[in-house]
């Protein structure tokens, strides 16, 4: 574990290095990756835009098998009664 800021430098640059070889992705991009730092706020976003196509993805899937099943039905009249047979 590095205590200095000069040996935490050189253990980063020599990870890099290693890196690098041993995959050959050019050390530039192995910066950029290094430097694209996930934080919790960016990670949650993520996640919410992930959850929200999905769940918008399956229900128009499932608001269309319901609308090629179902007959068309016209509810006259308000209410709960109205609104739980809709």
């Amino acid at each position: 574990m590095a205590k200095s800021k000069l040996l935490s430098s050189l253990r980063q640059a020599y990870n890099i290095a290693h890196i690098s070889i041993k995959s050959g992705i050019p050390t530039d991009e192995i910066i950029a990756t290094f430097a694209f730092k996930t934080t919790r706020r960016r990670f949650l976003d993520g996640g919410l835009a992930v959850a929200s196509a999905l769940s918008t993805a399956i229900f128009n899937y499932r608001q269309e098998a319901i609308a090629k099943t179902t007959s068309k039905v016209l509810i006259v009249g308000g209410g709960i009664a109205g609104l739980r047979a809709g």
